[in-house]
């Protein structure tokens, strides 16, 4: 499953300046809304709030992957946010840069675990590819880089 062919360079926000949890997920579900690829950013962030407190999503290497299944969504949606300063990311201190957030349709959940096991596999694998992809400030060379990295995968 290849990340980068879900992103698109308007999904992807860099300098985020905020370091509340709930205002960098909020603005990224904003940016769904305004391009009209959700219905309802409230209730998005409600279930991505929701998911934060059964566990946290971070995933370690200043990255998380918040996530949920919706019904309203026809294709997975997946979209970058990447912080200026290290953020607490939920109860547990983990220190965060990197947002990946994936939304999937409720009827697909094997694509939404493949999307999730292909997110985490490409984070936990690749520290220096996440750090060229954390100094980079152009959103069409950051989707570049992580198709440069799956192509090297398959």
């Amino acid at each position: 499953m290849n990340i980068s062919s879900f992103l698109k360079p308007e999904l992807v926000n860099l300098d985020i300046d905020s370091n509340n949890l709930e205002e960098i997920l909020l603005s990224m579900t904003t940016i769904l809304k305004e391009k009209n690829l959700i219905e309802n950013e409230k209730k998005v962030l409600k279930k991505l709030l929701e998911r934060e407190r059964l566990g946290s999503t971070a995933i370690g290497y200043l990255s998380a992957v918040p996530h949920a299944k919706l019904k309203e969504l026809k294709a997975p949606l997946i979209s970058i946010s990447i912080t200026n300063k290290e953020i607490n990311y939920g109860n547990n201190g983990e220190q965060v840069r990197f947002i990946l957030l994936i939304l999937s349709p409720q009827e697909t959940p094997i694509v939404h675990l493949q999307i999730l096991a292909a997110s985490a596999a490409f984070l936990r694998k690749s520290k220096e590819i996440l750090s060229k992809i954390l100094k980079e400030k152009d959103k069409e060379k950051i989707i570049s880089i992580l198709k440069s990295y799956e192509s090297e995968e398959s």
